[in-house]
């Protein structure tokens, strides 16, 4: 044995493990103050409780004693040494409980996976309860692991709450946006030849318009929808639009440049009144927002147009459509993730314009939801000049999930001064930007877009079948609600399970209760259950039934 393998040493009170130099736990009572602090751990309901090393496992069973019922301990190893110790060397086996999971990994994703497959939705919070030292031989990894957790829990409770207010909002506007679906081409399977540059419509756009307006004849602009107005402003026409908004907001970025002829690339969840009122061509694009049965079956009917990750942001969907089209360089401006100065976008953008029409000689210019933003926790972090800029947790998430393609992909530069530091490349050199162009020289010498006309084959055919089937399955699920919630009235216990036929039934129409706040897996045989899922299949019902009456006219 050398001295970097684990030794079990007797203090007369109890076996101490050493390794690396370390003892794990205290040379004079090994056991007592573990078990102690264990025993009087205060663990709140619903708690995800996160004990890093395993030791000797001493203490698991006292926590696992004081434990909720709703709550779960997970003990997590990085270290193989260790976890060979403490299965060989413990004086007694780690204790066996449905409410103990005990896993050996080396880094977040397998631990995060393991939490997916208990359920995000069984946890509210994250405790950490340290109950030995091998925490502090791995503290960079066991701080990650942690890390991970909450941002998953945090992830899964956030998306919660955006589903349950927007979840029903998006599958109305799928179900209304169909017919236009059907008729549209993707646009992702586009191929440029040249350096796409992603136009966002933060402030920091202004100072790079004249940049811009040289660039032109050599580059694809792909802007964000509220951009379109402020780019036309300074004559620079954009080569396509992206428009990611379910609500009604979208239709003020289009009356300030009614007659945009770009393309416009929007996700299927976007507003009906959108699509239907933009003078231009239209495309779709998917971002799977939850594992709905919908959309698999859109997919294989050849309605789903091609996906990609849910974003949350127009500007960073617009930058991973940017990479879908070109293997090339990809610029980026106006994309600030932070406000500045009491703004939140550029000039001649319809928010910019309303604050001009709505200021007074007593009411200051300050652009449309500003003060709203201002009553969120805010944050002041590092800008890309140096100094701090005002932010908040949702940008800044946005600004980490449009940095990770950006390293991921190795061809995303940043042509901005303003904003918050990202790490993504600098660009505004001149020699830099020269550098970009020559590496696009052997790509056609075009900068403008061209996308197919022509619809899928047939696209328009599948529709109808497609759209009579929806209402077949609907209907055959408000039989199964009839059936079962006829004896429970609106009782909140449940009652006997679905069969297995009921539950298949009502799982391929998830559209209608995917969104409800339960934090069980749904469905569920429960009165309250079902008279919710019943209102919601009478609303789909009728949505369906008025694009059915639709598509015969």
């Amino acid at each position: 044995m050398n001295g970097h393998e684990p030794r079990l040493i007797d203090t007369g009170r109890g076996f101490n493990l050493q390794y690396r130099g370390h003892s794990l736990y205290s040379s004079v009572d090994p056991e007592q103050p573990i078990r102690r602090r264990a025993a009087e751990a205060s663990i709140a309901e619903r708690t995800l409780v996160f004990v890093p090393s395993v030791g000797l496992g001493y203490g698991l069973a006292e926590l696992l004693d004081g434990l909720p019922e709703s709550a779960h301990v997970l003990c997590v190893e990085v270290d193989q040494a260790l976890m060979s110790a403490a299965l060989r060397l413990a004086p007694e086996p780690l204790p066996s409980h449905p409410q103990l999971t005990v896993v050996r990994s080396d880094g977040p994703g397998r631990i995060v996976g393991v939490v997916r497959d208990m359920g995000q939705g069984r946890f509210r919070r994250v405790t950490v309860v340290r109950l030995s030292r091998g925490y502090s031989l791995h503290r960079q990894r066991y701080d990650e692991i942690e890390r991970a957790l909450r941002e998953e829990i945090e992830t899964y409770w956030k998306n919660k709450i955006i589903l349950a207010h927007l979840g029903p909002l998006w599958i109305r506007n799928i179900i209304e946006n169909l017919p236009e679906i059907s008729r549209c081409p993707a646009v992702l399977g586009a191929s440029v030849g040249r350096p796409v540059v992603v136009a966002g419509a933060g402030p920091s756009l202004e100072l790079a318009l004249p940049l811009l307006r040289r660039l032109r004849s050599t580059c694809v602009i792909l802007a964000v929808d509220t951009a379109a107005a402020a780019l036309r402003e300074h004559g620079i026409e954009p080569d396509l639009l992206v428009a990611l908004e379910a609500q009604l907001a979208n239709l003020q970025d289009f009356v300030c440049c009614p007659q945009v002829e770009a393309p416009l690339v929007c996700d299927i969840t976007c507003s009906p009144a959108v699509v239907r009122r933009f003078a231009g061509s239209v495309r779709f694009y998917t971002s799977r927002f939850h594992p709905l049965a919908l959309l698999d079956r859109m997919r294989g009917a050849g309605l789903l147009p091609q996906e990609i990750p849910p974003l949350g942001s127009v500007g960073v969907a617009a930058l991973r459509i940017a990479l879908e089209i070109t293997d090339g360089p990809v610029l980026i401006t106006g994309l600030d993730f932070s406000y500045t100065r009491g703004r939140t976008h550029s000039r001649s953008t319809p928010f910019h314009v309303l604050a001009l029409q709505s200021a007074t000689r007593l009411e200051p210019v300050v652009q449309p939801g500003y003060r709203a933003l201002l009553s969120r926790p805010l944050l002041m972090l590092t800008g890309k000049g140096g100094g701090e800029v005002m932010t908040d947790l949702v940008l800044q998430g946005y600004s980490a999930s449009a940095a990770r393609m950006a390293v991921e992909s190795g061809r995303v530069f940043d042509l901005d001064d303003e904003g918050l530091r990202t790490g993504i490349p600098r660009a505004r050199e001149a020699d830099r930007l020269k550098e970009l162009w020559e590496s696009a020289a052997d790509r056609p010498a075009r900068g403008r877009l061209s996308l197919s006309a022509s619809p899928p084959g047939g696209a328009r055919m599948r529709l109808d079948p497609f759209v009579h089937e929806e209402i077949r399955l609907l209907r055959r699920a408000m039989r199964v609600i009839e059936r079962r919630l006829e004896p429970l009235g609106r009782a909140a216990h449940p009652a006997a399970p679905f069969t297995r036929m009921e539950e298949m039934t009502l799982r391929a129409v998830d559209y209608l209760y995917f969104s409800f706040p339960d934090p069980e897996s749904l469905p569920v045989c429960r009165g309250d259950f079902l008279a919710r899922m019943r209102a919601s299949a009478e609303r789909h019902l009728r949505l369906w039934e008025r694009l059915a009456e639709r598509l015969c006219r």
